[in-house]
């Protein structure tokens, strides 16, 4: 059996849902309405929105998650977290660390499903706004750092959480999305040094286990809809041996 090299995610038309297509045909939808606020636009004039980092709001966001380098990562609400970065993203400011703190936070409550809704984010926010997010773009050495901390500790986190077969899909999706920012940044970026590849990596045998069991499931159903065809189809048919009157 082969796998897939490369699944692809794109909008299922008339749902709020990503579909998630493999050259095998495998369809699995991953609710999408969290990964759309990346490439959302912030009301107001400034698709981007404003600088928040000297606000109440953030520095209040900033303490929680600053937590898990005092503490521990158990200590932080990583739910008040996640919705007070997404309420952020989607009201006031594309900030790439504030995105980044949403993506280990939903990775935190909702395992491979949430990762794969927070590469997804990222990835739409940079495609659509990096010209404008913030920091600005000036700050390459800030942007990346965010990144940084991202990785420094969601890398760890994939590496100690084994997925499930029903984690497939969103493992794919993840990978996928990964891939893409991936590749995005290093089209932007004049320092080419991207710690995202480490987390690339990390994923890479996940991916490479879920795209196998994708494609066994989907043989599995293939099998399974033509042993049925082929029974309606015996029944239907009179020459049948099944089908012959019984001689007394």
């Amino acid at each position: 059996m082969s796998c897939p090299v490369r699944a692809r995610v794109r909008p299922f038309e008339g749902r709020g849902a990503w579909q998630l297509g493999s050259p095998c045909g495998f369809v699995g939808v991953i609710d999408y309405w969290i990964m759309v606020r990346g490439a959302t636009p912030v009301p107001g004039p400034a698709p981007a929105g404003a600088d928040i980092r000297d606000g109440a709001e953030f520095k209040r966001l900033e303490a929680e998650v600053r937590r898990v380098e005092f503490d521990c990562p158990s200590a932080v609400d990583w739910g008040k977290v996640t919705t007070r970065s997404l309420d952020i993203l989607s009201r006031q400011s594309k900030d790439i660390l504030v995105a980044c703190w949403a993506s280990y936070g939903l990775f935190k409550i909702e395992g491979y499903e949430g990762l794969a809704v927070g590469l997804a984010l990222l990835r739409e926010m940079v495609d659509a706004h990096w010209e404008g997010l913030f920091p600005a773009i000036k700050q390459e050495h800030a942007r990346i750092g965010a990144l940084d901390w991202l990785v420094a500790r969601l890398a760890p986190a994939v590496a100690e959480t084994a997925p499930t077969e029903a984690d497939a899909s969103a493992v794919v999706v993840a990978y996928d999305a990964l891939h893409d920012l991936v590749r995005q940044l290093s089209g932007k970026l004049v320092d080419k040094q991207l710690t995202l590849e480490i987390l690339l990596r990390t994923l890479q045998s996940c991916y490479e286990q879920a795209t196998c069991t994708l494609v066994t499931a989907t043989e599995h159903a293939a099998e399974a809809v033509l042993a049925a065809e082929r029974a309606q189809g015996a029944l239907a048919d009179p020459t049948s041996p099944g089908n012959q009157p019984h001689r007394i």
